[in-house]
């Protein structure tokens, strides 16, 4: 059973820095085959938030993706509730 936590927790902090190698990557002018393949592996992991974030109509209008920083916060507190 322990390895199991081992695998999801290892799977949890791997999306965690794919996302944060995401987000440092759109301030940079990069585009290329790397923001495309991050892009691919990612926004599966987003999409669930954004389609939650669509329905509840959650828009402040501001320039910062808020489904993208919930799901890096959500992902931050599930790997921390696995190291307990």
């Amino acid at each position: 059973m322990q390895i199991v936590f081992i695998i999801v927790w290892s799977l949890l902090n791997a999306a965690e820095l794919l996302l944060l190698f995401r987000a440092i990557l759109s301030w940079l002018p990069v585009s290329g085959r790397i923001t495309d393949i991050l892009e691919r592996v990612t926004e599966p992991i987003i999409m669930p938030m954004r389609v939650l974030f669509d329905r509840l109509g959650i828009e402040l209008g501001i320039p910062i993706d808020l489904p993208y920083l919930a799901t890096f916060i959500l992902l931050s507190v599930l790997s921390s509730i696995l190291t307990i």
